[in-house]
């Protein structure tokens, strides 16, 4: 699932959740469930990295990510500027603390490029992420994640 599904998600836990022993588990949460909802995540090649546990970026996938990755700074700057200048009291922090809590297990994956990716239990859980991630083809999966972007954004913005 795209990183800005992820984040918007975690806004909406972040908003409706004034707990952060609450947000950070559902947050968490949410991050598996929307990678379990059937989509299309770039080119990353996963049957090779199932196969082998090595992952092969491409320039096409990270141009994929380098745009999901921009479009969420964006989406959570406005966000995060719009609650403010809105007049609505939010804390802020926990807007934050659920976009990031439901970013989470994606930004682990970071350790990939590290020594971590020799690590047993890392190499684990890269595996359990992997294998829950339901792909179908790139435009039935663009089409679900454009349904979601749409509703979370709906949500968010009938907030302010």
């Amino acid at each position: 699932m795209f990183w800005v599904i992820h984040i918007l998600l975690g806004m909406v836990i972040g908003l409706e959740f004034h707990s952060a022993w609450l947000i950070i588990p559902i947050a968490l949460l949410s991050h598996f469930i929307l990678d379990y909802i059937p989509h299309w995540d770039g080119f990353f090649d996963k049957e090779l990295f199932q196969e082998t546990g090595f992952a092969k970026i491409t320039k096409r996938d990270f141009m994929v990510k380098l745009i999901d990755f921009s479009f969420m700074i964006l989406i959570t700057l406005y966000f995060y500027s719009m609650y403010i200048e809105g007049g609505m009291i939010v804390n802020k922090n926990y807007l934050i603390l659920g976009a990031f809590m439901a970013l989470l297990p994606d930004l682990v994956k970071i350790g990939y490029f590290t020594r971590l990716k020799k690590r047993k239990t890392f190499k684990k859980y890269l595996h359990f992420h992997s294998r829950i991630q339901r792909d179908i083809n790139w435009k039935k999966g663009l089409i679900i994640q454009a349904i979601l972007l749409i509703i979370l954004l709906l949500y968010l913005n009938r907030l302010i």
